[in-house]
């Protein structure tokens, strides 16, 4: 229904002539026709398809207090807010045919001022804002990509259940430590990041494990591992700098056989004493291979003959290089 964004058909701005733009208008406050002149791009074929338009425009790192003129260009499908000082999205409103928003890093606090957008939108980045909730409603039913980083969240509660297309979801660096909401729309997500939260308990994903690809919870307080067991589709797992204790934790991943990639740095499994600090024999088939000393990130690529967890063997999660 709504035209793809595809590489503008005109020839692109010259960037001296965009900063030049940009030093003629006036930074902060109200959006001018100079900052929209400047970030216009890519033009298409509108929703109609009887006309062409820009369907994208860019009006980044401006301390933009308000987009009212933006209300103007209804064929908008891509927009770009980030680094502004807006606290309301209201002028978007008057955009129906926008698929991708970018406001990160501004001033919104009220969970109800995304109610203004239209329910086409499939990307929705509202990262380094002030959100005390899931500022998202029913009507983005269509929505894939979720970002919710660096906000006020402390729980998942208000996620709604007709979020059924979601794909990738990212609250880092919140204060959430239950995450068991996000069985409500456990048939569809894929990527999960849960990274710098207080989560300590796992169990509450298990509803996830049939189709969840990536998983990140980096700087939690999770001690066990053994509710990740039947993630069978898990290609990417980041489990560093939480409170695993021991090797052994490792054993409830060593049938996960698409596992390709692990980092487990910066647990207390990482630094006790290690005899033998030494690279393993070349000819020795080991089955966990990761990065720099125990002080550095490791990364983990996993075959799929079973993880070893014998202390013996501990140099060969830390010591070997890539």
């Amino acid at each position: 229904k709504y035209s793809r964004l595809k590489p503008s058909f005109n020839q692109p701005m010259d960037e001296s002539a965009v900063e030049e733009i940009k030093k003629k208008s006036q930074i902060g406050g109200s959006l001018q026709k100079p900052h929209i002149v400047a970030g216009l791009d890519c033009l298409g074929r509108t929703s109609h398809g009887v006309g062409i338009a820009h369907l994208k425009a860019d009006i980044a790192n401006l301390q933009l207090t308000d987009i009212d003129l933006l209300e103007k260009y209804v064929h908008l499908q891509d927009v770009n807010l980030h680094n502004n000082n807006l606290t309301t999205l209201a002028p978007l409103a008057h955009l129906p045919c926008l698929v991708r928003l970018r406001a990160s890093r501004n001033k919104l606090e009220d969970p109800n001022c995304t109610n203004v957008l239209h329910g086409q939108v499939s990307y929705l980045n509202l990262s380094s804002n002030q959100f005390p909730q899931i500022p998202v409603h029913s009507q983005l039913r269509f929505l894939r990509e979720l970002y919710l980083d660096s906000n006020n969240l402390t729980s998942l509660d208000t996620l709604c259940t007709e979020l059924q297309n979601l794909r990738v979801l990212s609250v880092q660096k919140n204060k959430i430590s239950d995450v068991s909401a996000l069985t409500k729309i456990q048939p569809t997500i894929q990527k999960l990041h849960l990274d710098w939260n207080d989560v300590m308990d796992l169990s509450p994903l298990i509803p996830l494990a049939g189709q969840l690809e990536e998983l990140t919870f980096q700087h939690n307080e999770v001690m066990h591992l053994d509710a990740l067991s039947s993630f069978k589709h898990l290609t990417n797992l980041n489990v560093a700098a939480n409170n695993l204790n021991t090797l052994d934790e490792l054993k409830h991943l060593q049938n996960l056989s698409c596992l390709a990639e692990l980092q487990y740095f910066d647990n207390p499994m990482c630094f006790p004493p290690m005899p033998d600090l030494k690279d393993p024999d070349e000819d020795d088939e080991t089955d966990v291979v990761a990065t720099d000393d125990v002080n550095s990130q490791q990364i983990v690529k996993l075959r799929r003959n079973p993880i070893k967890t014998d202390p013996s063997e501990a140099q060969f999660y830390s010591m070997k290089k890539l």
